[in-house]
Protein backbone atom coordinates (compact mmCIF):
# COMPACT_ATOMS: atom_id res chain seq x y z
CA UNK A 1 0.00 0.00 0.00
CA UNK A 2 1.50 3.36 -1.20
CA UNK A 3 1.08 6.22 1.26
CA UNK A 4 2.52 9.64 0.53
CA UNK A 5 5.48 10.91 2.62
CA UNK A 6 6.11 13.91 4.40
CA UNK A 7 9.25 15.18 5.25
CA UNK A 8 9.67 16.92 8.80
CA UNK A 9 12.55 19.25 10.58
CA UNK A 10 13.43 17.14 13.30
CA UNK A 11 14.05 19.42 16.85
CA UNK A 12 16.67 16.54 18.24
CA UNK A 13 17.05 17.84 22.09
CA UNK A 14 12.54 18.21 21.87
CA UNK A 15 12.30 14.29 20.54
CA UNK A 16 15.39 13.41 23.36
CA UNK A 17 13.11 15.36 26.02
CA UNK A 18 10.25 13.69 24.91
CA UNK A 19 11.67 10.21 24.77
CA UNK A 20 13.36 10.50 29.04
CA UNK A 21 9.80 11.61 29.71
CA UNK A 22 8.30 8.87 28.76
CA UNK A 23 11.01 6.40 30.05
CA UNK A 24 10.77 7.97 33.23
CA UNK A 25 6.43 7.65 33.12
CA UNK A 26 7.05 3.84 32.43
CA UNK A 27 10.08 3.01 34.21
CA UNK A 28 8.31 4.44 37.97
CA UNK A 29 4.59 3.26 36.19
CA UNK A 30 3.55 6.83 36.61
CA UNK A 31 0.27 6.66 34.76
CA UNK A 32 -1.01 10.12 35.60
CA UNK A 33 2.52 11.17 34.49
CA UNK A 34 1.39 9.41 30.59
CA UNK A 35 -1.52 11.01 30.97
CA UNK A 36 -0.10 14.21 31.29
CA UNK A 37 2.37 13.44 28.60
CA UNK A 38 0.65 12.04 25.85
CA UNK A 39 -2.62 14.96 26.93
CA UNK A 40 -4.83 11.71 27.12
CA UNK A 41 -8.79 12.45 27.96
CA UNK A 42 -10.32 11.18 31.25
CA UNK A 43 -11.69 7.51 29.69
CA UNK A 44 -8.34 7.08 28.55
CA UNK A 45 -7.01 7.99 31.89
CA UNK A 46 -8.74 5.41 33.52
CA UNK A 47 -7.84 2.64 30.78
CA UNK A 48 -4.12 2.97 32.30
CA UNK A 49 -5.44 1.13 35.39
CA UNK A 50 -6.34 -1.74 33.39
CA UNK A 51 -2.83 -3.44 33.17
CA UNK A 52 -0.66 -4.30 35.86
CA UNK A 53 2.51 -2.03 34.81
CA UNK A 54 1.87 0.52 32.42
CA UNK A 55 5.13 -0.74 30.24
CA UNK A 56 2.35 -3.63 29.31
CA UNK A 57 0.31 -0.99 27.43
CA UNK A 58 3.27 -0.67 24.67
CA UNK A 59 4.38 -4.27 24.86
CA UNK A 60 1.43 -5.15 23.48
CA UNK A 61 1.08 -5.64 19.64
CA UNK A 62 0.09 -1.78 18.00
CA UNK A 63 -3.13 -2.98 16.84
CA UNK A 64 -3.98 -4.13 20.14
CA UNK A 65 -6.96 -2.22 20.97
CA UNK A 66 -5.85 -1.22 24.41
CA UNK A 67 -2.31 -0.13 23.01
CA UNK A 68 -3.44 1.26 19.57
CA UNK A 69 -4.90 4.45 21.18
CA UNK A 70 -1.42 5.05 23.00
CA UNK A 71 0.47 4.74 20.13
CA UNK A 72 -1.50 7.37 18.41
CA UNK A 73 -1.24 10.03 21.38
CA UNK A 74 2.55 9.63 21.31
CA UNK A 75 2.87 9.84 17.73
CA UNK A 76 1.06 13.09 17.98
CA UNK A 77 2.57 14.46 21.01
CA UNK A 78 6.05 13.61 18.69
CA UNK A 79 4.69 15.55 16.02
CA UNK A 80 3.61 18.55 18.28
CA UNK A 81 6.61 18.95 19.99
CA UNK A 82 9.40 17.72 17.92
CA UNK A 83 8.57 17.62 14.29
CA UNK A 84 7.82 20.32 11.85
CA UNK A 85 6.38 19.12 8.50
CA UNK A 86 8.66 20.77 5.49
CA UNK A 87 6.75 19.13 2.54
CA UNK A 88 4.04 16.06 1.55
CA UNK A 89 5.28 14.48 -1.45
CA UNK A 90 1.92 15.09 -3.71
CA UNK A 91 3.30 11.96 -5.54
CA UNK A 92 2.40 8.11 -4.08
CA UNK A 93 5.60 6.77 -6.20
CA UNK A 94 7.97 8.79 -4.34
CA UNK A 95 8.64 5.66 -2.29
CA UNK A 96 9.72 3.57 -5.28
CA UNK A 97 11.31 6.36 -7.05
CA UNK A 98 13.69 6.69 -3.71
CA UNK A 99 14.46 3.39 -3.43
CA UNK A 100 15.24 2.12 -7.22
CA UNK A 101 15.52 5.04 -9.48
CA UNK A 102 18.98 3.81 -10.83
CA UNK A 103 20.27 7.39 -11.34
CA UNK A 104 20.30 7.72 -7.41
CA UNK A 105 21.23 4.44 -7.13
CA UNK A 106 24.67 4.48 -9.28
CA UNK A 107 25.87 7.08 -6.71
CA UNK A 108 26.88 5.17 -3.53
CA UNK A 109 26.82 7.87 -1.09
CA UNK A 110 23.59 9.16 -2.52
CA UNK A 111 22.03 5.87 -2.30
CA UNK A 112 23.42 4.90 1.33
CA UNK A 113 21.75 8.24 2.35
CA UNK A 114 18.19 7.24 0.92
CA UNK A 115 18.65 4.12 2.38
CA UNK A 116 19.30 5.34 6.13
CA UNK A 117 15.86 8.01 5.38
CA UNK A 118 13.84 4.87 4.87
CA UNK A 119 15.04 2.96 7.45
CA UNK A 120 12.81 2.99 10.13
CA UNK A 121 15.32 1.53 12.52
CA UNK A 122 16.81 4.97 12.76
CA UNK A 123 13.93 5.95 14.54
CA UNK A 124 12.85 5.92 18.14
CA UNK A 125 10.92 2.58 19.11
CA UNK A 126 7.72 4.24 19.45
CA UNK A 127 8.07 6.10 15.42
CA UNK A 128 8.11 2.36 14.11
CA UNK A 129 4.71 1.53 12.83
CA UNK A 130 4.71 -1.23 11.76
CA UNK A 131 4.38 -1.46 7.90
CA UNK A 132 5.52 2.77 7.71
CA UNK A 133 8.49 4.06 6.13
CA UNK A 134 9.83 6.30 7.85
CA UNK A 135 14.01 7.28 8.10
CA UNK A 136 16.19 10.06 9.96
CA UNK A 137 19.42 12.28 8.47
CA UNK A 138 21.49 14.32 10.59
CA UNK A 139 21.88 18.24 9.55
CA UNK A 140 25.59 16.71 7.12
CA UNK A 141 23.72 13.88 6.24
CA UNK A 142 20.31 15.80 4.51
CA UNK A 143 22.91 18.74 3.37
CA UNK A 144 24.88 15.90 1.28
CA UNK A 145 21.66 14.00 -0.06
CA UNK A 146 20.43 17.69 -0.77
CA UNK A 147 23.22 18.88 -3.03
CA UNK A 148 23.74 15.18 -4.47
CA UNK A 149 20.08 15.39 -6.07
CA UNK A 150 20.56 19.15 -6.50
CA UNK A 151 23.60 17.99 -9.08
CA UNK A 152 21.31 15.49 -10.26
CA UNK A 153 18.33 17.66 -10.93
CA UNK A 154 17.84 17.58 -14.54
CA UNK A 155 17.96 13.46 -15.05
CA UNK A 156 15.13 13.45 -11.45
CA UNK A 157 11.17 13.17 -11.83
CA UNK A 158 9.52 15.20 -10.46
CA UNK A 159 8.58 13.57 -7.15
CA UNK A 160 12.53 13.47 -6.46
CA UNK A 161 13.09 16.86 -7.52
CA UNK A 162 10.06 18.09 -5.63
CA UNK A 163 12.39 15.85 -2.33
CA UNK A 164 15.56 17.84 -3.57
CA UNK A 165 13.74 20.98 -2.83
CA UNK A 166 12.30 20.15 0.32
CA UNK A 167 15.85 18.44 2.05
CA UNK A 168 17.24 22.06 0.76
CA UNK A 169 14.88 23.74 2.02
CA UNK A 170 15.08 22.01 6.23
CA UNK A 171 17.56 22.84 8.14
CA UNK A 172 19.22 20.63 10.88
CA UNK A 173 18.19 17.37 10.93
CA UNK A 174 15.33 15.81 9.06
CA UNK A 175 12.55 12.16 9.45
CA UNK A 176 11.19 11.35 6.67
CA UNK A 177 7.47 9.20 7.43
CA UNK A 178 4.46 8.18 6.10
CA UNK A 179 2.74 7.14 9.17
CA UNK A 180 2.53 9.67 11.69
Amino acid sequence: MSRTLTLYELDRPALKTLTAELEAALENDDRDGLAKLLELGDTMRSALDERERLVDFFLLPETHVAASALFASLRRISKKRALTPVMTSSDLALEGRLRNFEVLREQRTLAELVDKLLSSKRLPWYLRRPGATGGWLDPDQRATLARGMGELAPALTPELREMQEGLDEAEGDVVLHDGL
